[in-house]
């Protein structure tokens, strides 16, 4: 008598949709190579411009879109703001050349959800798309200590004030938040649960009176509650 097995369930695999924006052709190729390697990311979409890359997100509606700052119509910062205005789910990459804290700066209020330069390892990008699919900011480490070095020559250090608002387990959370650092990165790094992890970004984030991780990485740079000093380990 044969032994009848079960059928083979296969497991789809969710895939982020992207679209490419840049005018080098070659580049957009370059990337879409790199990021159709990773089997959870599906390049749906390219565009040579900013006008293009707005109506192929209208049309296709993709999870992220990844676009560099200078593009021969519209900048990327304005493609963001346009964009965002019609689509504020749209998680939105700028990759770039573009280091200067004003590029940077303009990029995140105008509602871009990572900045990565291009100058980077490959495997920024995809930790940059695994990040915004999961609503979190995501910085290239040199951004971030871009971003941390504009605060300190223009404001100083943080006063007591503001960081009294915040325990000082969640400073640190949020200090590791804004240099780039995701949930789970936070969580190796100070030996806690992802869970414990969100908790804590949700509470830092009600206590300031925040709704979006962009707001989060602004407003604590610009407001003084990242103090630029090495993760010291505190005990739970």
């Amino acid at each position: 008598m044969s032994q009848a097995f079960p059928a083979k369930i296969e497991v789809k695999v969710k895939k982020t949709k992207v679209v490419l924006t840049d005018d080098h052709t070659i580049l957009r190729q370059g990337l879409r190579r790199l990021l159709e390697a990773h089997e959870t990311v599906e390049v749906i979409g390219e565009a040579p411009n900013g006008r293009e890359a707005i109506r192929i997100c209208l049309a296709s509606r993709p999870d992220v879109l990844i676009l560099d700052i200078s593009l021969p119509d519209l900048s990327g910062i304005d493609v963001t703001r346009q964009i965002k205005e019609q689509m504020p789910e749209l998680a939105i990459i700028i990759l770039t050349v573009h280091s200067s804290k004003e590029h940077i700066r303009e990029a995140m209020l105008a509602g871009a959800s990572s900045y990565v330069l291009k100058d980077s390892p490959s495997e920024e990008l995809v930790k940059a798309i695994d990040a915004v699919t999961r609503g979190e900011a995501y910085l290239s480490p040199s951004v971030s200590r871009t971003m941390l070095d504009d605060y300190v020559s223009s404001v100083g250090r943080p006063s007591a004030a503001k960081g009294s608002l915040l325990s000082p387990r969640e400073e640190q959370v949020l200090r590791l938040i804004v240099k780039g650092h995701t949930n789970k990165d936070v969580g190796d790094i100070l030996n806690i649960s992802v869970k414990t992890v969100e908790s804590h970004k949700y509470r830092i984030m009600k206590k300031l009176g925040l709704r979006t991780i962009q707001e989060l990485v602004l407003h604590a740079v610009k407001e003084g509650y990242v103090k630029v000093k090495p993760e010291e380990q505190i005990e739970q």
